[in-house]
């Protein structure tokens, strides 16, 4: 699994590309937490766990039905990245507090 054409993108490894992701992710939703959080947060907060999920689902794909292994790791944050997609929608359309 490690070891195969699916775990580099170029020379980078995918786990450092999904590290990097979610630091990004990480930033922007401390910066949202803020009281003067700037207006690009939500958006850019959906956008980058939209990407992450759909990453990972094609990741998942790709261990099902192309290498036919099953990595725990890979599932694990599959499910991570699916629940913070999830609570940045409902965070998205949920009614604001004035």
């Amino acid at each position: 699994m490690q070891q195969s054409r699916f775990s580099v993108v170029g020379p980078v490894p995918v786990a450092l590309i999904g590290l990097a992701g979610f630091v990004a992710i990480l930033a922007v939703a401390l910066l949202r937490l803020r009281e003067d959080a700037p207006w690009w947060t939500e958006t850019t907060l959906f956008g980058l766990s939209l990407a992450a999920t759909l990453y990972v689902a094609y990741l998942t794909y790709v261990e099902l039905f192309v290498i036919g292994a099953v990595c725990p790791w890979c599932v694990t944050i599959a499910l991570c990245s699916v629940a913070v997609l999830a609570l940045v929608s409902f965070d998205l359309v949920r009614p604001q507090r004035s």
